[in-house]
């Protein structure tokens, strides 16, 4: 049996509301392990432990270096003069693609991609 429009959208509706609950739990439930996670470094510092375990889990510390960038423009003559085009993630803004195109400009190399949607907001 094929669903009316109407029942569609409500069905839409009704998933939207189910995965608004369950983000909304998933990210308190997220925060709360974070927090946890955070007591466990803390104690394992205070121990002086690199590693550990229990019955239930076994827990490594890492550490890895990420940048933050706090000169952009210093940053950006660094890519410039040393040619570290690698040092940046390969992604386009699409707000600004956007304006380009409706300045009526090309951007060499992007091809544009017209991506649908539809949007069911609840009344």
């Amino acid at each position: 049996m094929t669903k009316t429009l109407n029942e569609l959208i409500a069905e839409s509706m009704d998933l939207k509301r189910q995965i608004d609950e369950h983000t909304r739990a998933a990210t308190n439930l997220g925060a709360q392990r974070d927090a946890v996670l955070a007591k466990i470094l803390e104690k394992m510092d205070e121990d002086g432990l690199q590693r550990t375990g229990t019955d239930v889990a076994n827990v490594l510390v890492s550490e890895t270096i990420v940048p933050t960038v706090n000169d952009w423009d210093a940053f950006y003559n660094f890519i410039r003069e040393n040619d570290a085009m690698h040092l940046l993630q390969r992604r386009v803004t699409s707000t600004s693609y956007r304006e380009y195109i409706d300045a009526g400009q090309e951007v060499p190399g992007v091809v544009p991609f017209i991506k649908r949607s539809v949007q069911v907001r609840s009344r």
